[in-house]
């Protein structure tokens, strides 16, 4: 059944989930897309007896989730956890938070797809051009991924270009919260070993205040389930308080 549920006082501050509770007449909580994954995939999925985890999310954006002390933090406003903003190029593309060189900036969906047809244009991914029909309108990660393990080098070059910079970013978590695992989750994350060797490679090179081995880099267990599992974990756990 779908509810069409109008919320008074439109702005911030608003308790929605008060307000839904109340006109549902069942308890409600919220909780951000990617932080309710990294919940899924700590409870269900390759974080299942985790203590300290970081989930990257990588799509149409770039978010995340981080777990310490086994538990979810989210900070005074929920908003702790968003490493797609973190910054990795310090005058790079302008990102949709109004900062330059975020990760999001540099490792999304959008963002392979924007290299790849730069590519495409200058006549360096022969390969992509051919499965696509010269239709850059279905430039996609996975079509850049066929083609790259088809042997097109410059569809290749933009997964090793993305690796890298996820690579700084993973690099960057692992040296301030030291995780036992990094889940790498979200569309992009079909991309697979292309995109994670390059992650671990550059982990191994850049964290140097401890060894780093025991960190694991993998893929999401859930792939597109772990926000919905995140949900039913929320709701069993009756909130993140």
């Amino acid at each position: 059944k779908y509810w069409q549920i109008r919320c008074d006082c439109p702005g911030r501050d608003i308790p929605v989930a008060d307000q839904l509770s109340a006109r549902l007449n069942c308890p409600v909580y919220l909780l951000n897309d990617v932080r309710a994954a990294t919940l899924g995939e700590l409870t269900f999925g390759a974080g299942r007896g985790v203590k300290t985890m970081a989930f990257f999310s990588l799509g149409t954006g770039v978010g995340g989730g981080l777990v310490i002390d086994g538990r979810l933090r989210l900070g005074p406003h929920g908003g702790a956890g968003e490493l797609g903003h973190q910054t990795i190029v310090d005058d790079g593309p302008l990102c949709g938070c109004g900062n330059r060189g975020c990760l999001e900036a540099l490792v999304s969906g959008p963002a392979l797809v924007g290299e790849a047809i730069r590519l495409i244009l200058a006549g360096q991914c022969p390969q992509l051009f051919v499965q696509i029909e010269g239709d850059l309108r279905r430039v996609s990660p996975r079509e850049i991924c066929a083609a790259a393990r088809a042997g097109d080098s410059g569809a290749l070059s933009v997964i090793r270009r993305a690796g890298g910079y996820l690579g700084v970013g993973v690099a960057n978590v692992v040296t301030m919260i030291h995780p036992q695992l990094v889940v790498i989750g979200g569309g992009v994350s079909a991309l697979d070993d292309l995109l994670l060797e390059p992650v671990r490679r550059i982990i191994r090179e850049r964290v140097r205040m401890f060894p780093p081995d025991d960190v694991r880099v993998e893929r999401s267990a859930l792939d597109d389930r772990a926000g919905l599992l995140g949900a039913v974990a929320l709701a069993v756990r009756g909130g993140m308080g």
